[in-house]
């Protein structure tokens, strides 16, 4: 067995699970998928941008405007410690979890970075990022 985080062996930092529906970019289908529960993605910089989009569309499908409303909706109290996932955000951030943020993919750097450190223990680089947006 692998020591690495299940993120880390699916390039799926963000650990966004698995949808059948959802057709990512850089997304692995079956039969070459192997996690029957989360996403899959050919480079980490694929599976960045799903993060990126999935925040993006919480913002404009369900208003959402914050890192409380994020998290609450990405890492649900039937899953998580939300509270205290909330909390970590905040702290890697340094933004209240409260205050709007822009849902630009630059706005959403650090709670990107954030988000892929609590799942997976993952540092993004900024260059990942980058390339990440750059498929946008």
């Amino acid at each position: 067995m692998s020591s690495e985080t299940r993120g880390i062996r699916n390039r799926n930092v963000g650990n966004i699970r698995y949808n059948v529906s959802n057709d990512w970019l850089g997304k692995i289908k079956p039969p070459l998928k192997q996690d029957n529960e989360f996403e899959e993605f050919k480079s980490y910089e694929y599976g960045i941008r799903a993060i990126i989009k999935l925040l993006q569309t919480y913002h404009e499908k369900y208003n959402i405007n914050d890192i409380k409303g994020i998290v609450k909706r990405y890492a649900p109290v039937v899953e998580n410690d939300t509270d205290k996932y909330i909390q970590q955000v905040e702290n890697i951030t340094g933004i209240r979890a409260g205050k709007n943020i822009d849902f630009t993919p630059d706005s959403l750097k650090s709670v990107i970075k954030a988000i892929a450190k609590i799942e997976s223990n993952y540092v993004i680089t900024d260059s990942m990022y980058s390339k990440a947006v750059s498929l946008l």
